[in-house]
Formats: structure tokens, C-alpha cells, sequence
């Protein structure tokens, strides 16, 4: 089927009047164009997806309405832009439009006022975003669309069926890839770690959920539970639709539409869902939301669990750590793709926290220098927690000192329980 599409220049300040207008009209459908910034209280306080770069507003608008055209409809015969030969129906519509235009001029900056005909290709102009949205792999993972053949590549390890529709996240941004790799990797990590027997469901806090294609792949790898949180409620209908072709279970994904970051009641739905503490905590926002939104994540996060951030441009990383930081939060690496990073930290437990904020002479490490060191317990022997300088040099692995040369008390594995002893007569464990 064609459509002709009309087309009104006007300003950015005229847009709800004029299409006010359109709507007593008959006509409910229109499409608005212009470069104003979107505000806080329509955007869920900017609690959104990556925001493009817009060119500079320069208060002008189009807004622009279609008209099918049935098999009686002659094809305009002037050139682009001019009225002959359309429907009688359709010219009185026009002149309606016009002279409405015209009046509103009285009471309503509207601009140039001009409205303007063009004509749509024979196909299905609502659906045209599909021919650029095929199949693709990230790294082992083929998505797929629902109108692509559905038999995965032999190569893929994992199949997804994923149809955008209205919601953010088709795993094609680079945001969203940095987010599926890091969710996989600590995903399998702590997977790894549980013995045999021992296993237990781990749960994902998905906030800012979209499309749900993270929730989605964390219960393909293994997950037990998501809850995935977003402010905006058309993303729902694709997530649900997600969902199913992924054969999901819905009572394995809980969906909200709710904001954590202004809501308290949605924070506490949150932790209700999951008192012990989520595992894992996704957010593929923007840098700006992410620093409003880090200062509530430890309360979701069990002791030792991890936080995924995405959707931050290169340079805006030292924001996000001096929100972690903030947020007694430790980095744990930062991957980067094109001009976009993720940030992944760890919510520590109790003993390093306290740690992390005692200041000590002897300690850099507790100072601030390097808050990340969870050796301290070995790296220096109890004489610095005494308040006394070891004389020796410490040589140490992750897992504890080797030895220490010239001290007085040998940092070695077998003196773990004098140390813990002497650490607790001291206070400095809880």
C-alpha cells in the first residue's frame, strides 16, 4: 500500500496545539521532528538508554500525518511537494488544516505554517527499521529476529530470539555487548567457585531492563531468578513477547515498571524480592543516571556481589568510579569498546569495609592509596597493627605472604590464627 505523507513546518512551541488540531481533525497519528532535549520528567529523570548526539535546536518542527491510498487514488501529477489530482475528501481535509493553521496564527507563534506533500515507497513504511536489523553473533551468541530464519548457526552456542519493538536492547550496541561479556564471565566465575552439591541459583538485579536480553542470557547461563526494572512501560510489551520466544518461564523474570533511583516503594519491592541480596546488579544506563542510581546499589547487593555498569562514554569513566568510590564499592576492571566502557565492582564485606576506611601510618592501603588490597591481612605483620614498624620486606601471592626477611613475626601461613587472634584482641574486626 502507498501513503501520502503531509507535512507541517512549524515551531517546536506550536507542536501541542497543532497537533491538538490534527486530533479533532480525526487525525491521531502523527510524527513530530525536532532537536529539542528531552527533560527530566519525561525521560524518568533521565533514566534512560544512550542519548545520541542532536544537532544544535533551532526551534523549528515537523510534524507530519499519513494518508493511504486505495486503488482509485491517481498518482500526484505535479512534481514532488505539489497537491493535483488528490481525492476530493482528502483536499477538503487540507483545506481544513489550512485555514485552522491560519487562525491559530492569532493566539500561536506557528511558524513558516506551510504544509508540504510527499509520498512513501510501496511497502510497509512502519516496519521499515527491519531491513537494517539481521541476525548477528556476539561472540558465541547468535540474536536473532523474528523475521529472519529462525535454525541457529552451528557455530552458535547459544541461540536468542530477540525483537526490539519499542525497548532498548537488541544486543547490537556496543553498550549492550560490553554488558552481555561481563555478565557471562562473573556469572561463570562464581559458578565456578560453588563446590559440587553446593550449588545454589544465582540472582540478577537487571535495572534500566528494556528488551531484557541481559535477564534473558543470565537464566540461558544459568541464573535462577531475574528481576528486571524499567520506567518505561512500552518497553514491557516487547519484553514480554522476548520472553516467550525465548521460552522463558515468566515466573523466573519479574518485571516492574518503576524507578529506583526517585521511588523508595519500588527499592523496597526490590530488596523484598530478594532479601538476602542480589548476586548480580546490571545497569546499561548512561554515566549521568549511573551516578544518581550507584548510591542505592549496595543495599540490593549481598556481601561480595557484583555490579555490571555500561552505556558510559570513554571519558565519562572517572564519574562513575567517584560514584563507586562514594558508594564504599571496589573496581574491579573497566572494558572498553569504540568510545563506550563498562565499569564492574564488587560490593566488599564487612571486615574489608573496615579496612578501606581505617587509616593507618604504616598502611597506604588504608589510607586510600590503593583501598582495593585485600591482602592486608598477611601483607604486614601484626606489629603495624600494634602500632609498631615491621623492620622486614614482605614478599606475598594472592592467596598470602610467602615470608618476611629481618621480622620479628614471620608472615607465614601457619601464624593465620595468631594473626586473626591478635587483630580481634585489638578490635579490629567486628
Amino acid at each position: 500500500m502507498k501513503w501520502r505523507k503531509y507535512t507541517i513546518h512549524t515551531n517546536a512551541c506550536a507542536e501541542e496545539p497543532v497537533t491538538a488540531m490534527l486530533s479533532e481533525l480525526g487525525i491521531e497519528g502523527v510524527e513530530i521532528e525536532d532537536y529539542l532535549p528531552v527533560p527530566p520528567e519525561e525521560s524518568g529523570n533521565m533514566f534512560g538508554d544512550v542519548v545520541p548526539e542532536m544537532p544544535e535546536n533551532d526551534e523549528r518542527a515537523r510534524i507530519s500525518f499519513y494518508i493511504g491510498m486505495d486503488e482509485s487514488s491517481r498518482e500526484p501529477s505535479g512534481a514532488p511537494g505539489e497537491e493535483r489530482d488528490i481525492p476530493p475528501e482528502e483536499a477538503e481535509l487540507l483545506l481544513k488544516i489550512r485555514n485552522n493553521l491560519e487562525e491559530m496564527r492569532s493566539f500561536c507563534g506557528i511558524g513558516e505554517g506551510k504544509v508540504t506533500l510527499s509520498e512513501t515507497e510501496d511497502k510497509e513504511w512502519i516496519n521499515r527499521w527491519k531491513e537494517y536489523f539481521h541476525r548477528f553473533f556476539v561472540d558465541d551468541i547468535e540474536i536473532i529476529p523474528s523475521w529472519e530464519p529462525s535454525e541457529p548457526d552451528e557455530g552458535a552456542s547459544m541461540a536468542l530470539y530477540i525483537d526490539p519493538g519499542t525497548a532498548f536492547g537488541t544486543g547490537k550496541h556496543e553498550t549492550t555487548q560490553l554488558a552481555i561479556r561481563q555478565l557471562r564471565k562473573y556469572l561463570a566465575a562464581r559458578q565456578a567457585e560453588q563446590k559440587e552439591g553446593e550449588k545454589e541459583d544465582q540472582t540478577l538485579l537487571d535495572i534500566g531492563t528494556g528488551s531484557g536480553i541481559l535477564g534473558i542470557i543470565a537464566l540461558r547461563s544459568g541464573a535462577g531468578s531475574v528481576y528486571g526494572t524499567d520506567i518505561d512501560p512500552v518497553a514491557f510489551p516487547a519484553l514480554d513477547d522476548n520472553l516467550t520466544k525465548n521460552h522463558i518461564p515468566e515466573e523466573d523474570f519479574v518485571r516492574v515498571c518503576a524507578n529506583v533511583i526517585s521511588d523508595e516503594t519500588a527499592r523496597d519491592a526490590v530488596k523484598a524480592a530478594c532479601p538476602e541480596g542480589y548476586d548480580i546488579v546490571t545497569a546499561n544506563i548512561i554515566a549521568e543516571i549511573l551516578t544518581e542510581l550507584t548510591p542505592f546499589i549496595p543495599e540490593f547487593l549481598k556481601d561480595g556481589g557484583i555490579y555490571i555498569t555500561s552505556g558510559i562514554l570513554r571519558e565519562k569513566e572517572p564519574m562513575i568510579r567517584e560514584a563507586l568510590k562514594k558508594a564504599k564499592m571496589k573496581v574491579l576492571e573497566v572494558t572498553y569498546q569504540g568510545d563506550w566502557c563498562s565499569v564492574t565492582a564488587l560490593k566488599p564485606t564487612k571486615r574489608y569495609r573496615y579496612f578501606q576506611h581505617r587509616e593507618c601510618e604504616y598502611f597506604p592501603c588504608h589510607a586510600g592509596e590503593d583501598p582495593d588490597n585485600f591482602n592486608c591481612l598477611f601483607c604486614f605483620c601484626p606489629l603495624h597493627f600494634l602500632g609498631k614498624q615491621c623492620p622486614g620486606t614482605p614478599r606475598f601471592t594472592e592467596k598470602g605472604v610467602k615470608d618476611c626477611t629481618k621480622c620479628a613475626f614471620p608472615h607465614r601461613r601457619e601464624n593465620y590464627e595468631t594473626v586473626v587472634r591478635i587483630l580481634k584482641e585489638n578490635k579490629y574486626f567486628e
